[in-house]
């Protein structure tokens, strides 16, 4: 029996929160919804004729949301590689997707591939502002001052202050972060 020239696959996609860390999807990690993952094939670059190949095979670009189990399935996709966006329709506040929001699946067989969310880490502080008792400008609102983490990769991490100066920056993972304010 002759064996056609694409090969074709199914592809599920999970996204869950990784609560113990270890980048594992376990019976007590539930998915996460509401997560949108675009899909496209990668080309290949020629490196002579200098432009790209697509890999034969039909395949038109996806996009879907994560159901309340966290996942998707896209039937018939093409052997080779397929690029992910992943992108959260709702606030997660303290997760972050652990690989990055541009992913690389590579399909070779019916395949399940999961995209860990991990908890933060916070940056708790709190803006405090002296003034001289007898100046003219009056009193400074210590609400919505705008205090951003910036880490070596120039990645920002932006959070608002409370009523009081507080605030709570969350940032991916622990490393070293400049802490600016917006001027007062």
């Amino acid at each position: 029996i002759p064996q056609p020239l694409v090969k074709y696959y199914n592809l599920r996609i999970v996204c869950f929160k990784d609560i113990n860390g270890n980048h594992k999807k376990d019976e007590n990690e539930q998915g996460i919804s509401d997560i949108v993952i675009t899909m496209d094939k990668q080309g290949r670059m020629d490196t002579i004729k200098q432009k790209y190949i697509i890999d034969p095979g039909q395949f038109a670009t996806a996009e879907m949301v994560t159901d309340n189990f966290g996942q998707i399935m896209y039937y018939h996709i093409p052997q080779g590689d397929v690029n992910i966006n992943i992108f959260p329709l709702q606030n997660l506040r303290d997760v972050f997707i652990l690989n990055g929001q541009k992913q690389t699946i590579t399909i070779t067989h019916d395949t399940t591939y999961y995209i860990p969310f991990v908890e933060s880490f916070r940056v708790k502080g709190k803006v405090i502002v002296n003034r001289d008792e007898f100046s003219p400008v009056g009193s400074v609102s210590l609400a919505n001052i705008r205090v951003t983490a910036t880490d070596s990769l120039g990645n920002s991490f932006p959070a608002l202050t409370n009523a009081d100066g507080s605030y709570i920056l969350y940032v991916p993972q622990s490393g070293d972060y400049r802490v600016t304010i917006n001027n007062v």
